[in-house]
């Protein structure tokens, strides 16, 4: 779909919520019984109300692309233009006194369309980030819905051939219980993570938190290890805040990880030359 079929099909949406609106508002405040004309009278003001807005909508660029479908910005333009759309009704009415229609209607009628066109795009970003989700490759979980999960989650869900098929995220902040990041929602605590592998099936576990140490790492391991599933890392914070985390960068865990330092090596030989044909007094027998 071209941007320019999108933005008069969402345009044309909106027009449409308010002529649905206005005739409802009236039928509800009349108690479902419209006095005669009264239809005639709500589908006049219905149509210059959606008129308004879709003008409105032009002006403040709604179907012009500056933002994100179904994002926070887009809500926030959206009832901004429908604020003026509903102080204007007001205002005309005020004004005009029609018979037919009372003071309260483009109050109520401005709620209804706005409800409407939010439902309309929620449910729309909704149906698309589910049908973006990729359906094939290894059951993975992702833990933490930070910057890092939130960056991993979306570029695994854009790309169908990440080989992940992601059920779901893991956080241990309770406010994120049920947030939901492209479709993926937060499904319980690392402390769940035994039932929650369980539950879906889920065969990889990709720790997405810039600040894991060396100590939950190895708990992580150890747990993964008897349920079977691998574990996978992301890299440092830098590339985080950088907002530079690719699928590449997923990997998985190494002695330096699970240590937290560089793994030392020890250099066996060089020390049997040194020590060869030398009498050696040894301190502490804990090594």
């Amino acid at each position: 779909m071209t941007s320019s079929v999108r933005a008069a099909a969402q345009a044309s949406a909106d027009f449409c919520a308010w002529v649905i609106a206005v005739p409802i508002a009236l039928w509800l405040r009349f108690d479902f019984t419209v006095p005669p004309g009264g239809w005639a009278t709500a589908l006049f003001w219905g149509i210059a109300a959606g008129t308004l807005h879709v003008a409105a909508g032009y002006a403040r660029k709604l179907y012009r692309g500056r933002y994100r479908f179904g994002s926070f910005d887009e809500v926030t333009g959206v009832t901004i233009a429908a604020t003026i759309v509903t102080l204007v009704g007001e205002i005309g009415v005020l004004l005009l006194h029609p018979t037919d229609l009372p003071r309260t209607v483009p109050l109520l009628a401005g709620g209804l369309a706005l409800g409407m066109m939010l439902a309309g795009r929620f449910s729309l970003r909704f149906w698309r980030e589910r049908m973006r989700t990729p359906r094939t490759g290894d059951r993975t979980l992702v833990y933490g819905a930070g910057d890092g999960g939130s960056q991993l989650v979306r570029a695994m869900v854009a790309n169908h051939d990440s080989g992940y098929c992601l059920v779901g995220l893991i956080d241990d902040d309770p406010r994120k219980r049920h947030l939901r990041i492209s479709g993926v929602r937060v499904r319980g605590t690392i402390s769940d993570l035994e039932q929650l592998v369980t539950m879906l099936d889920a065969r990889v576990l990709v720790v997405a938190i810039a600040d894991v140490n060396a100590a939950q790492l190895r708990d992580l391991d150890k747990r993964c290890r008897a349920l079977g599933v691998h574990l996978r890392v992301i890299p440092s914070a830098v590339e985080i805040v950088k907002g530079t985390v690719h699928l590449s960068d997923v990997s998985e865990v190494t002695e330096e990880d699970l240590l937290g330092r560089r793994p030392v090596h020890t250099d066996e030989s060089g020390i049997v030359r040194m020590l060869a044909g030398k009498r050696v007094l040894i301190t502490g027998a804990g090594g």
